[in-house]
């Protein structure tokens, strides 16, 4: 299968897509398909999205799940074979993730619960690859989930506490 290219029209894309997903289906239910090294991540990500998310999933799951996807994990692995992802690369992944500048229009960089959700999205998605098998194995699986770090917020005194302190120094 040719991969999907950005001088295609989105409608060539998108013909490709449904030919090769036909042809997948066909295959997974005769047994006789199942070799991800055709596959880019961004494919996969595709297929995935059409053939489980939109049948297995919520609309606000599955809406959240599209935004880590197209926001995220195509950007970094779009190009990826995805027999090709390695837990080396996801992990130098999620450390770069702890500092990229968030994508709401807000200050800092991502909290860790987000990179956590991230890693969730991907996983999930890797290991229905591996029941197709497409992969053998789920890469996410040999590396430590991003840990989720407190913040301790800073609490202060409002004007009325800090009368009564000083009323009663």
């Amino acid at each position: 299968m040719d991969s999907i290219r950005k001088n295609k029209s989105s409608y060539q894309n998108q013909k490709e897509l449904e030919v090769f997903a036909s042809c997948f289906e066909q295959a997974v239910k005769e047994g006789t398909y199942l070799n991800g090294e055709e596959l880019t991540f961004q494919m996969f990500a595709q297929l995935w999205f059409e053939q489980y998310a939109t049948y297995h999933l919520r609309t606000t799951t599955k809406n959240a799940y599209q935004y880590i996807i197209q926001n995220y994990l195509i950007p970094a692995f779009g190009n990826y074979k995805l027999v090709k992802l390695q837990p080396l690369s996801i992990q130098i992944f999620y450390n770069k993730l702890q500092k990229v500048k968030r994508k709401d229009g807000k200050q800092g960089s991502l909290s860790s619960s987000s990179i956590k959700k991230i890693h969730s999205v991907l996983s999930s998605m890797l290991s229905i690859a591996v029941q197709w098998q497409l992969i053998e194995s789920n890469p996410c699986r040999r590396i430590a989930s991003p840990k989720h770090k407190r913040l301790n917020k800073v609490k202060y005194f409002t004007l009325e506490q800090i009368q009564i302190f000083l009323d009663l120094l």
